[in-house]
């Protein structure tokens, strides 16, 4: 036996065994790494080997209990720590194996230059860097480059590019490349590049309100120019519009005056041109004159004139004196055309009509005749089926006749079905729906003068065309009714087993001409019984048989493995929505919980566990009708260990210093870092992250006695390290 300790009275018959074994880890060589395990209780013995020798605690072998925990650590990893490592007791023992890997090397094989372009061209950065995978970031003064569409980066093997499109000379910076902590850097220069024209402005000739486009064209996209006039900057405003399209300037002087006139003159800083512009005065012609006119007494007359311009200011004149606008002269102006509207003319309307602007004059002569009444258009004998709307019109030479609608003697209301009005001239008496008592003679008195038809309603019989027809059909299809008759526009009614059917999502109604449909979508058992389709006096009636489907697990339950505290659902899919499902874990019948949910949607049966926990684990069963599947439930416990340890870090002050660690599972709790025994805060000079399962420490501003030891710790998770702060 490797232990020769006597036996302790007050713990004779206790046996000392390991609760938490150690684990297989790989580390890195220079780095350091921690064995842990624990015991029963806290006062045990134990024994660290390697390789089958005993470890002997030194300068690189650290040897601690504390509490049931006893850890190994190991400090400077070389080669040839690696190997088996055992902790053994009286009565029992652990084993695990150590792994140790050569640390990752970067370099610069080839560094960047500093390069220095004109304004508007591209810059190129080059660097080869080892190894192939390294992770390369771009810099800019310090801030990370973001990929887009003047900055482009690529790689090939080793070798690495940056070009950025079209300089500016805002992008004068340090250029840095960054390749896992690694850096080289490199500057970038931009020269003024000079803005020329390339394109010659041409005079050019405007009209007076219109407007003019000045154009040229500069060496340089980006290039700003200014536009003068007789030494005076032209800004934007309601008259000036300027604007720029790639290389090209463009000035825009709107609503041209004869003031406008002279010499434009388009600056740059290292080039100009000019051009002359003449503005003519505007011309103003008749392209449509005024012509005479002859009408009736109330009616409405209506000139119009179009001119060779718009916005031209006109005057309408009648036997010479102005017309002011009111309800019955109305004035307007669209553009080129101008119009005048005179309505309810009366006999004293008639005269000379005159239009005048800017120079241009045209008259024309309005006549107003006093017209009789007169039958234009006469009622006619009308004949229609029950159910029809019956349009009753005539028309009178003039649109201000009063008149009174009768049926034999008596006189004709609007209503519900009967509807009276009038359309300029014409006079309408509208029956909506006739029926065989509107039968008769329809009369439209306008006193000196009338006018009478006659109108016939039939009834027409309706009959079956086609009978509904049996359907036998299986669960879950559509079941399709259709009935003919033989008159269109007839609504009709669906009935099942007596009781009227109301559309829905899953029933639908459709009429197409003489054809009634009845759609029944995803037919089940209860839909079984007799279909009848009633419209006026017929019907028609069949049966529906629904054949019910069997029921069977298409996709069974599978098995699953969980970690604790995190959710897992068990699924199985059945071949009908309308099955239902018991659950099972170990013979004993599920319930719906706070942590359990029994969820069915259509076909899909799900056991859902939220927070699973290791006494979830075992075999579970759903039974469906006569079948059943079952499926086994795995859960693992989580575990907090380090994944990479704390590295000991040498600086010369005052630089930061910047540790680093992982840990196996994201912690809610914040972590504790000390710096020789004394607790650490985020602060102006000290910066503690976390992000997910890294955890970083970053002293921003260090001096020769901050060295000593840094501890990181949460939970069982522990890890340190040694800082060197060297003199300036």
């Amino acid at each position: 036996m490797p232990f020769n300790v006597a036996p302790d009275v007050t713990t004779q018959g206790m046996r000392i065994k390991f609760l938490t074994p150690l684990r297989d880890t790989v580390a890195h060589a220079d780095g350091m790494i921690t064995l842990r395990c624990e015991v029963c209780r806290p006062k045990a013995d134990v024994q660290w080997l390697r390789n089958g020798v005993e470890v002997v605690p030194g300068r690189r072998f650290s040897v601690r209990a504390d509490g049931v925990e006893r850890s190994l650590t190991i400090h400077r990893l070389t080669a040839e720590d690696a190997g088996e490592y055992v902790c053994e007791s009286l009565d029992d023992r652990t084993v695990a194996t150590l792994t140790v890997e050569m640390p990752r090397v970067v370099e610069f094989l080839t560094e960047l230059h500093n390069t220095t372009v004109l304004e508007g061209e591209d810059a190129t950065f080059k660097c080869v860097v080892s190894p192939e995978d390294v992770q390369l970031v771009w810099l800019m003064d310090n801030e990370a480059i973001a990929a887009g569409d003047r900055f482009q980066a690529s790689s090939n093997g080793l070798c690495h590019t940056l070009v950025i499109k079209k300089c500016q000379i805002l992008d004068n910076s340090r250029i840095t490349a960054e390749a896992e902590g690694v850096m080289s850097r490199s500057s970038l220069k931009v020269q003024e590049a000079q803005v020329m024209f390339t394109r010659r402005m041409e005079a050019v000739m405007g009209e007076e309100f219109g407007e003019a486009v000045l154009e040229t064209e500069v060496s340089l996209d980006t290039g700003e120019v200014q536009w003068m006039r007789q030494g005076v900057v032209i800004q934007p405003g309601p008259r000036h519009a300027l604007a720029q399209d790639g290389c090209t300037r463009r000035l825009t002087v709107r609503n041209l005056s004869l003031a406008d006139r002279g010499t434009y003159r388009c600056e740059t800083l290292h080039d100009r041109t000019q051009v002359k512009l003449n503005v003519e005065p505007r011309k103003i012609s008749m392209h449509k004159a005024l012509g005479d006119q002859e009408t009736f007494e109330r009616e409405t007359a209506s000139f119009e004139v179009e001119l060779s311009h718009a916005d031209v200011e006109g005057v309408w004149q009648k036997d010479g004196i102005r017309v002011k606008p009111n309800n019955q002269w109305r004035v307007s102006s669209n553009g080129l055309v101008h119009g005048l509207t005179l309505s309810n003319l009366t006999l004293e309307d008639s005269g000379t009509i005159m239009f005048s602007g800017e120079g241009v004059r045209t008259s024309a002569r309005l006549t107003v005749k006093e017209t009789p009444v007169s039958l234009v258009k006469k009622l006619g004998d009308v004949r229609v089926e029950e159910g029809s709307p019956v349009p009753l019109e005539c028309e009178f030479s003039r649109q201000n006749v009063e008149v009174k609608w009768l049926k034999g003697e008596v006189d004709l209301k609007p209503g519900k079905n009967c509807r009276i009005y009038s359309m300029g001239r014409k006079r309408y008496c509208q029956l909506l729906e006739a029926s065989l008592a509107d039968a008769g003679t329809y009369h439209c008195d306008a006193g000196d003068i009338s006018t009478s038809c006659c109108l016939e309603v039939y009834e027409h019989a309706m009959e079956i065309v086609q009978e509904l027809e049996d359907l036998c059909v299986v669960e879950d299809q559509n079941a399709v009714f259709m009935c003919e008759v033989s008159l269109e526009q007839v609504g009709g009614e669906w009935w099942k087993d007596g009781h009227k059917i109301r559309p829905t999502s899953t029933v639908k109604t459709r009429t197409e001409g003489t054809k009634h449909f009845l759609l029944i979508c995803n037919v089940t058992a209860d839909d079984s019984g007799e279909i009848r389709f009633v419209a006026k006096d017929v019907e028609s009636t069949a049966y529906l048989e629904v054949e019910e489907l069997p029921v069977s697990i298409v996709k069974p339950l599978r098995d699953r493995t969980a970690l604790e505290k995190h959710r897992v659902i068990l699924e199985c899919i059945v071949s009908t929505p309308r099955a239902t499902a018991a659950w099972y874990c170990g013979g004993v019948a599920l319930e719906p919980s706070e942590r359990l949910e029994l969820l069915a949607d259509g076909c899909s049966h799900r056991l859902v566990i939220k927070q699973v926990a290791l006494g979830d684990e075992g075999h579970y069963r759903v039974e469906v009708g006569k079948h059943s599947s079952e499926a086994q439930l795995l859960v693992e416990a989580q575990e907090l260990v380090m994944v990479r340890e704390l590295e000991d870090v040498e600086v010369r002050a005052p630089d930061a210093a910047c540790f680093r660690c992982e840990v196996s599972v994201a912690i809610d709790k914040p972590p504790a870092w000390t710096l020789n025994g004394e607790v650490l805060q985020s602060g102006p000079l000290v910066r503690v992250e976390s992000q997910g399962t890294v955890h970083k420490l970053t002293l921003k501003q260090t001096d020769e006695d901050m060295s000593g030891a840094v501890r990181f710790t949460t939970g069982k998770a522990r890890s340190s390290a040694t800082l060197k702060v060297c003199p300036e």
